[in-house]
């Protein structure tokens, strides 16, 4: 892993290079919070922290480790995590008391020891999405249809519906307790689910197939593999449409108007940063 630092935002594209990390497992999905970087890989958690005034990684913490498959998410300001695994166990991991500052220690590797609460859960989970500061959502996919259940971070069940449909990913945000989802046997239209009240809307969709979804401060950013890139404002209306110039393998906002894409060239990755005001879009940033 190597990550970046952008002090100057997306203006003027100055850059610091942080200090690599190597691990010894596939990393999965990366979670950035305001203390640094949770880390999700095949088999563990990780928290990576480092210093922004020296530029440098300044440790790595392992917060838990599963036998088997799991997936995971993390509360927006990385105070508890909810992981699910293989063998329908839904784990929350309390780290309020856990003080980063005290655990850094140059750059050595940590072990973290969370209080946790185990639940058990009815069917395995695909995904879970931390709703807001108290909520997760659990996705469990059945063979016509997909379980939709809402726990508390204390592990109490709040709701549950069994949607007509298939999902395929889902990601929350735009509005509270809303979801934007693709479907596994519809890839033409996407799906925006309201929790509270509950009620699903079907969004068209003009891309071969929608591979990568993100939530921004002003709606969400929807990409295929291909390049094709369109922008949705909060409730789903078209705002935008941008080609990229490579194929793309993973996109994330940066800042309020930025839009960070990576594609593979040659033999290596690159990392291209799209600033959508030098676009024609029906936005005001």
């Amino acid at each position: 892993m190597e990550c970046q630092i952008y002090p100057d935002g997306i203006n003027r594209g100055e850059t610091f290079q942080l200090s690599r990390v190597q691990l010894s497992e596939s990393v999965q999905k990366l979670i950035g919070s305001p203390q640094g970087c949770f880390i999700i890989t095949d088999r563990s958690i990780y928290f990576l922290s480092y210093d922004t005034y020296e530029y440098s990684v300044v440790s790595i913490g392992l917060i838990a480790k599963e036998d088997g498959d799991f997936v995971a998410d993390v509360e927006t300001t990385g105070r508890w995590i909810a992981a699910a695994t293989s063998d329908k166990q839904l784990q929350l991991f309390d780290l309020r008391d856990w003080a980063i500052g005290s655990h850094v220690t140059g750059g050595q590797t940590l072990t973290i020891h969370p209080k946790s609460i185990a639940v058990e859960l009815q069917s395995a989970v695909s995904q879970l999405l931390v709703l807001d500061g108290r909520h997760v959502a659990a996705i469990a996919p059945g063979k016509t249809g997909t379980q939709l259940s809402v726990f508390t971070r204390r592990g109490t069940k709040v709701g549950s519906w069994m949607l007509p449909v298939l999902l395929k990913r889902a990601i929350a945000g735009g509005l509270p307790y809303r979801l934007l989802a693709t479907q596994a046997n519809n890839q033409r239209s996407l799906l925006l689910i309201d929790l509270k009240p509950f009620r699903i809307r079907q969004i068209n969709v003009e891309l071969p197939t929608p591979d990568f979804l993100a939530v921004t401060s002003w709606g969400y950013v929807v990409a295929s593999v291909l390049g094709k890139i369109i922008l949705l404002d909060r409730q789903g209306t078209l705002v935008g449409k941008i080609d990229a110039p490579q194929q793309i393998t993973a996109i994330a906002p940066i800042h309020t108007s930025g839009l960070m894409i990576a594609t593979v060239e040659g033999t290596g990755g690159v990392l291209m940063t799209l600033d959508l005001r030098q676009f024609d879009l029906d936005l005001l940033f």
